[in-house]
């Protein structure tokens, strides 16, 4: 009887070593993330022609979405506002008054402003005007939330959205070394007199009232930096910017005039497809809610967030969203509240691949793996998507080309890793795509 116990002792232990051993190694086998602990994370691997489902976690777990929200503001913008929409920034006469009104274009770069100048000095009669007007009504004050986690940091990237925008509403400040001195440039004037010579560089920006200061070590090796703060008022720095430009010395006000005015001259957008482009390949907020106020003012008096979001939600209902697995308050995901599940945004991308033309647009708008935009860094594949990143999340979500093609989506939410540990997390699950297919 002994020797039986003792047989079927051993027989246990080798079990229980067994399922630990190996039993765990199956286990983990069957998922393609290891460093995170189960409820951190969630994803869904499909068939992008069938819709099979090849591998999953958590796929019905709501999780923060970060930045990959923009893919469901792309399309959106595409479906209502077309994919050749342009937005049309034009300068009209009121007697002697100039008024520059805006569109709300989020694109607009000093490029185009020097070529709003260029026609109004080619059409002459600058001298008729007395004053000028920006009129920026389009859309609601700048000031009000955006539905941002962070409203108050000055850095470019949180730069907020007007009727008039230009650069992104981030002000490029030059500093130059000319003879052994700091100097700026004369468009942003910034004061250089808290930044000193050093053999490093770290150089800041922040506000002195309305003053730029910039602060910190300038490298003796270098005759120049470059450092972007985001503008404080985006409509007056436009004005202020135009006025410089044009090299006229008028009084420079806010200033209402109808929609209809009489046109001088305009300059239009590039069409919104390379617009969407510059938004995913580079995660632009800016242009993300630009893009939500510009649909609400279609059928208002002026675009506001609050109702832009409200008719995205709808759309996204209308589109396999429900109530139970999204949570939406930012069009640019610049806010943790966003979320959704894995599932939910996999068969957003899945029937639209399937059901619209616009979506060649929408997929050629994301980032390559080691070539372009957000997913650059990373090593070279057969992936395109959109990433996002904020306080402990990571996301992505785009299509995998191989012997089989997949439309995938990870989320992982862990503020208990760095953003480089996420960013590696993130770029092995793409790395693992491959074997996938195979």
């Amino acid at each position: 009887m002994n020797v039986i116990i003792i047989k079927m002792f051993k027989i246990v232990i080798f079990l229980l070593f067994y399922v630990n051993c190996y039993g765990n190694k199956v286990q983990t086998a069957n998922h393609i993330i290891k460093d995170l602990k189960a409820g951190e994370y969630s994803y869904i691997v499909q068939d992008l022609n069938s819709g099979e489902v090849i591998k999953s976690h958590n796929e019905n777990v709501l999780f923060p979405t970060a930045s990959t929200v923009k893919i469901l503001t792309a399309q959106y913008a595409l479906e209502k506002l077309g994919v050749d929409f342009k937005f049309k920034t034009k300068l009209c006469q009121k007697g002697q008054g100039l008024y520059i009104v805006g569109s709300g274009d989020p694109s607009f770069v000093i490029e185009n402003l020097y070529l709003l100048a260029h026609k109004l000095k080619i059409r002459g009669g600058l001298s008729e005007f007395k004053n000028l007007f920006y009129d920026d009504s389009i859309f609601e004050s700048y000031s009000i939330k955006t539905g941002r986690k962070k409203l108050s940091s000055t850095r470019a990237y949180n730069a907020h959205v007007g009727g008039l925008n230009l650069n992104y509403n981030s002000i490029p400040v030059h500093l130059f070394n000319i003879n052994k001195k700091i100097k700026s440039d004369n468009i942003s004037n910034a004061n250089v007199s808290k930044v000193t010579f050093s053999s490093s560089e770290n150089i800041g920006l922040r506000y002195d009232g309305d003053i730029i200061q910039a602060y910190g070590n300038f490298p003796r090796s270098k005759s120049e930096h470059i450092e972007y703060i985001k503008a404080k008022n985006p409509s007056l720095n436009f004005a202020e910017t135009f006025r410089k430009i044009l090299e006229i010395n008028l009084p420079t006000t806010k200033g209402n005039i109808s929609k209809s005015c009489k046109e001088i001259v305009s300059v239009e957008s590039r069409p919104i497809g390379e617009i969407i482009k510059l938004m995913n390949k580079f995660s632009n907020n800016l242009i993300a809610e630009a893009l939500i106020k510009k649909i609400d003012s279609l059928d208002s008096s002026q675009g506001k967030m609050s109702t832009g979001v409200e008719k995205f939600k709808k759309y996204l209902f209308k589109n396999g969203f429900s109530s139970e697995n999204l949570s939406l308050v930012s069009p640019s995901g610049l806010n943790p509240n966003n979320k959704t599940t894995a599932k939910a945004m996999n068969a957003f991308l899945l029937n639209k691949s399937k059901k619209r033309v616009d979506s060649f647009t929408l997929f050629a708008s994301m980032p390559i793996a080691g070539v372009d935009g957000t997913l650059k860094k990373i090593k070279r594949s057969n992936f395109i998507g959109k990433t996002g990143y904020i306080n402990g999340v990571a996301s992505i979500t785009g299509v995998y080309k191989g012997s089989k093609d997949l439309v995938v989506t990870l989320f992982i939410n862990s503020n208990k890793k760095s953003y480089s540990s996420l960013n590696s997390i993130r770029a092995g699950f793409i790395k693992k795509l491959k074997s996938i297919t195979n």
